[in-house]
């Protein structure tokens, strides 16, 4: 039964990325819908990791983050910032 479920997910999602991809190609859907928020979350996970190597705060970089167009200059910034020693 437990397959069976499993299966049954595999084909839903299957299926759902083939809608979105048949949207995008008949034009319902423009690709940046989806190309946006996903070069979103890969900044965002990129500061949070700066973050945490560099030893800042992590809700800060979460929230400079999340702020679209704000979060490519935190980007930035986070790279160009020197690491903190802890104490």
């Amino acid at each position: 039964m437990a397959t069976e479920d499993a299966q049954s997910r595999k084909h839903l999602l299957e299926d759902a990325s083939m809608f979105i991809l048949d949207m995008m190609r008949s034009g319902e859907l423009h690709p940046m819908a989806i190309g946006l928020p996903l070069w979103q979350l890969m900044i965002l996970v990129s500061i949070i990791v700066i973050a945490v190597k560099k030893n800042y705060n992590l809700w800060l970089a979460v929230i400079w983050g999340i702020i679209p167009f704000v979060s490519i200059f935190a980007l930035i910034v986070y790279v160009g910032l020197p690491a903190k020693v802890k104490r």
